[in-house]
């Protein structure tokens, strides 16, 4: 790799979250040394983090979570969080990358990404690391992030070590448009995911928009696939760039 190639924003996110092979990560250090342009984006990358800490306070993760889940049914699984923050305002949270569930050979079509951004009860803040389980301590709150890059749609759902699965955004209908730009767009509810271990998160970008129920029969026959082990759950069989990140409740 030379100065002039340059190391694409989406291979920097994957190397801050430990996502690159043992060679990937020397060739990209290598070329950071010699490349002034690479490394100051990669610098930029770690800024967006500390923005990330500075301005989103812990309690605009928190605020209407009691209002949100008193309309929810008794029992359900997820706690919602109405933020305060405007989209606008959720961009500068960091990125990283999460996990792909892409065949082999399939590249990511024009730079989508997702992120998972993560607020603790302590008021604490971090990125979901890519190179494993993420887990989460009581109280923790999620928000999702993406870049959609040339994709225009997106649905996220999840499925918790029971196999059962939860439309998280949206609940029903089919997949909402995706915000265009560089990103990353944050999408405007937090989640506290209840209960205890493992669950998968799965979020799906397309070109079309993609009916919420059929994402959620997939992911019920993906599971199935499994024998009942979520943290081996494999690609959707729907359409689109897919991202899995498995969270571990307390």
């Amino acid at each position: 790799m030379s100065p002039e190639q340059h190391v694409a924003r989406h291979t920097l996110t994957r190397l801050r979250a430990g996502e690159l092979t043992a060679s990937e990560e020397t060739t990209v250090s290598t070329h950071l040394g010699s490349c002034p342009p690479c490394a100051a984006k990669l610098a930029e990358l770690e800024e967006e983090a500390v923005r990330f800490e500075v301005r989103i306070p812990f309690a605009r993760f928190e605020a209407g979570v009691r209002a949100k889940s008193a309309r929810r049914a008794p029992g359900r699984k997820l706690a919602w969080l109405v933020p305060t923050l405007s989209l606008a305002a959720a961009a500068v949270l960091a990125v990283v990358a999460l996990p792909r569930t892409d065949a082999p050979g399939n590249r990511l079509k024009g730079g989508a990404d997702v992120t998972l951004a993560i607020a603790s009860a302590s008021g604490t803040q971090r990125t979901a690391q890519a190179a494993g389980p993420e887990a989460l301590a009581r109280g923790d709150r999620v928000r999702i992030g993406y870049t959609a890059g040339s994709l225009r749609f997106i649905l996220a759902v999840s499925v918790d070590a029971t196999g059962e699965v939860t439309p998280l955004y949206p609940e029903a209908g089919t997949s909402i448009p995706a915000a265009s730009g560089p990103g990353p767009h944050y999408l405007p509810d937090s989640l506290e995911f209840t209960g205890r271990g493992a669950e998968a998160v799965v979020v799906v970008m397309s070109e079309r928009p993609l009916p919420v129920e059929r994402a959620v029969v997939a992911a019920r026959e993906a599971y199935r696939q499994t024998g009942g082990d979520v943290t081996r759950l494999p690609r959707l069989a729907v359409e689109g760039e897919q991202f899995r990140r498995i969270l571990v409740k307390p």
